[in-house]
């Protein structure tokens, strides 16, 4: 059973973590759509739970607006998500240094962080991520399809239809099986509301770490 606990984030909003397993210390970034309790069962995140509590002292979290966290999405930017993972780190009152790994949207909060805490971070793990959002990448046509993809995502997100919902699910899992399309078109619902769910996406599109990315100095593997 996932012990569940929470910080408070720096705008008093609630921040659920749990932190399993023993060894050496490892952070996971908040990324799209988790819910602590959910995940393992996941058939796309659960081995990923079961290695790291197996191998690590491992502390993950739901980030704001998502899964046990505050439903409520607040100000939504890099800064935010930095200082959110600060306050966990710091509630969770993990050994240092630690190894911080992260995925998606979540590499932004975790760049930032190694560049602010240098003395903090062993390792650097980046999977399938990315420092700016599509509007800070030169390609209008990129954004607008974009946008198009997060009001179709909002307006379906509720949906019985699940073809809605699977416009953006193929985008995380595009070679996943029909097990894992279903498991991720129900967590959409579990994790969030439509109007939350259509605001992380969006400012997932302009963020923009890329200033820290000269400043760390961490071995890091991308």
């Amino acid at each position: 059973m996932t012990r569940v606990r929470f910080a408070s984030a720096k705008d008093g909003q609630s921040l659920a973590w749990t932190r399993s397993g023993s060894g050496l210390p490892m952070v996971k970034a908040a990324a799209w759509l988790t819910h602590l309790e959910y995940d393992r069962q996941s058939p796309i995140w659960a081995h990923w739970v079961k290695f790291f509590e197996s191998n690590f002292d491992y502390l993950r979290y739901d980030e704001r607006g998502c899964g046990l966290s505050d439903r409520k999405a607040g100000t939504l930017d890099v800064e935010t998500w930095t200082n959110d993972l600060e306050r966990v780190v710091e509630a969770a009152d993990l050994p240092k240094p630690f190894v911080l790994i992260a995925m998606s949207q979540g590499t932004a909060a975790a760049v930032k962080y190694a560049a602010h805490h240098p003395q903090d971070v062993s390792h650097l793990i980046l999977l399938g991520g990315y420092a700016r959002g599509v509007h800070h990448r030169g390609d209008p046509e990129a954004a607008s399809f974009y946008d198009a993809i997060v009001d179709v995502f909002r307006m379906g997100w509720g949906s019985d239809n699940q073809a809605f919902r699977e416009v953006f699910t193929k985008r995380f899992v595009p070679d996943g099986d029909a097990a894992k399309i279903s498991w991720f078109n129900e967590l959409c619902q579990r994790a969030t509301t439509p109007e939350v769910g259509a605001q992380l996406l969006r400012a997932r599109g302009k963020m923009d770490a890329s200033d820290a990315l000269e400043k760390i100095s961490c071995p890091t593997l991308i």
